[in-house]
């Protein structure tokens, strides 16, 4: 669990940043809660800011690229799976507590849980604490403001994605249109063939 996964697939850029400590964890609020967490502490003494960040829509890994960011600018940061694996919404049928964490409480504990890291880490708490996040994370932050207002000194909800009916119902529409005639779809491969001569087009002199 705790083998280090890099969004991007290559861990050279992380090899960049500052000395830092990193912490994975899980946590269990409820029976069938298994949300896994990361605090990342830079290697620095006195106070710190604390900033925590999330990924966008249902296909939740860590926030690598976050937790990096925060790092370089030394803040101790965290981030979280929201308790669940995987790429569609399959983990949520028949799993109502894990509906729960996805939608606002792995957030809230990560952040409490992540705090007293940073406390016994410094031995002090963070001096301010923010979250930071796009899409999802914009609405778990706005999930933060309404249910948890004390979590954080101060919130950023980029382009929250809170009206779940109208995105899905949104997102079903648009592959209907795609699907209604096979000859207007385009496979994976040819995507991938037009996608790798764009590239190769962009690295020409």
């Amino acid at each position: 669990m705790g083998a280090f996964s890099p969004q991007s697939g290559s861990a050279a850029p992380y090899k960049e940043l500052p000395a830092f400590c990193r912490v994975v964890g899980v946590i269990k609020p409820a029976n069938d809660s298994e949300i896994k967490f990361e605090v990342w502490l830079p290697s620095r003494t006195g106070t710190v800011n604390f900033t925590a960040s999330a990924m966008a829509a249902l296909p939740v890994p860590f926030h690598t690229q976050g937790l990096a960011g925060a790092i370089a600018r030394g803040y101790a940061t965290a981030s979280t799976d929201t308790g669940h694996n995987g790429g569609d919404a399959s983990w949520a049928l028949g799993h109502p507590e894990k509906i729960v964490d996805y939608g606002h409480r792995a957030i809230h504990e990560m952040t409490e849980k992540a705090k007293l890291i940073v406390k016994a880490f410094y031995g002090d708490g963070p001096k301010r604490s923010y979250f930071a996040s796009c899409s999802n994370g914009g609405r778990q932050a706005l999930m933060e403001a309404q249910r948890y207002p004390n979590d954080y000194d101060g919130l950023i909800a980029g382009a929250p994605s809170n009206a779940f009916t109208q995105i899905l119902t949104g997102f079903a529409r648009n592959m209907q249109n795609l699907l209604v005639d096979p000859a207007g779809y385009i496979p994976a491969k040819k995507i991938e063939s037009h996608r790798d001569r764009c590239e190769f087009g962009l690295r020409r002199p």
